[in-house]
């Protein structure tokens, strides 16, 4: 049983003992409780972030020039090696018939 709900139970016997204080203290308790369940999940979802990130930049390879890719994809797309090392932000680049390419978000133009 869960600190939540374990203030749940005092408060039902709070309330048959008609105590208005202990009533009182005891949600001031349960919405404590609630806001340390919230945070908690919050920081459960940064901590699962965080480790998709490290396992992401593990799988970074970076190529010639200013690109990167992913180790272990099926298909080799290139990313801006800028946007991955100031904002760890995969951008796919755009290519041009003439092999040069250029990344849409940091303007980063790559020639041949």
């Amino acid at each position: 049983m869960g600190a939540y709900e374990i203030i749940k139970d005092a408060i039902l016997i709070a309330q048959k003992a008609d105590n208005a204080p202990l009533m009182q203290a005891l949600l001031d308790a349960q919405q404590q409780a609630l806001a340390l369940q919230e945070e908690c999940a919050k920081l459960k979802e940064q901590i699962k972030e965080l480790q998709d990130a490290k396992e992401l930049e593990k799988r970074i390879t970076r190529c010639k020039k200013t690109i990167v890719t992913l180790s272990g994809d099926e298909q080799v797309i290139p990313y801006c090696s800028i946007c991955w090392d100031k904002d760890k932000n995969l951008v796919q680049v755009k290519i041009f018939y003439n092999g040069d390419s250029e990344c849409h978000v940091c303007k980063n133009y790559i020639y041949k």
